[in-house]
């Protein structure tokens, strides 16, 4: 069967679904502040739930963010500042896939549906994923964490190694999942690296920590999705 990969696997699609299912965690969020000044920001994520490209979902939610800024909304902002991490990582994906797709278009276009998840996903996230995780394990150790905390540092370099030296697309999903879940422990981080002692350094450190989180927890949910795409289409 000879296809057009991205008719199989459409992240645009995936990615817009994706935001369509979390806005109401957005709207609850905000209607849970019980502020009247917050009706129009209501508003605007409702009207993102209908536009059809990634890219306009950046737009909004950073309009959002720099509004809920300006307004001193804090809480409010840090959450949406992490949902454009999130669909900046997600955008950049699809434009990373469909060059990998365009690339390897010859060697993809005799593929059965069965073979999408081994010979396309699985290799194209093995990829993301280990670019990611070196790119974070990189800037642990050229950090001065190993003089705040000896133990994290072991720590963060124990995971991201079980991850990149790990080529099974499952073992290094459960590696991730893993340190997404330790990294989702942020009270930890600030009690080993003493946050009391607070520095520029340090929290440049905890950015790109929290970075590095909404990658691991982005990843994890694009590809359980391109995982249920793909079902879907076997099964037609």
């Amino acid at each position: 069967m000879t296809y057009n990969i991205s008719q199989k696997i459409d992240l645009e699609k995936i990615v817009v679904a994706i935001f369509q299912s979390e806005a109401k965690i957005l709207e609850d969020l905000i209607l849970k502040l019980e502020d009247p000044n917050l009706d129009d920001i209501y508003q605007q994520v409702n009207v993102l739930t209908k536009v059809k490209f990634g890219e306009e979902i950046i737009s909004g939610l950073t309009a959002i963010f720099k509004t809920l800024s300006d307004l001193k909304v804090i809480d409010l902002a840090i959450v949406f500042q992490q949902f454009v991490q999130r669909y900046l990582y997600f955008v950049g994906t699809i434009k990373d896939f469909n060059n990998y797709c365009e690339t390897n278009n010859s060697a993809f276009k005799d593929l059965e549906d069965q073979q999408l998840f081994s010979n396309v996903v699985a290799l194209f996230f093995n990829g993301q994923i280990d670019y990611y995780t070196q790119r974070y394990l990189n800037l642990v150790n050229t950090s001065e964490l190993t003089a705040w905390s000896p133990e994290l540092s072991a720590i963060l370099n124990q995971f991201c190694n079980n991850i990149i030296q790990n080529d099974d697309i499952i073992q290094k999903l459960h590696y991730l999942e893993g340190l997404s879940n330790y990294l989702s422990d942020f009270n930890n981080f600030l009690a080993k690296i003493d946050i009391e002692q607070n520095s520029e350094a340090k929290e440049q450190f905890l950015n790109n920590t929290l970075e590095m989180k909404v990658v691991t927890q982005s990843i994890t949910t694009l590809i359980e999705k391109v995982v249920e795409q793909i079902n879907i289409t076997k099964g037609e």
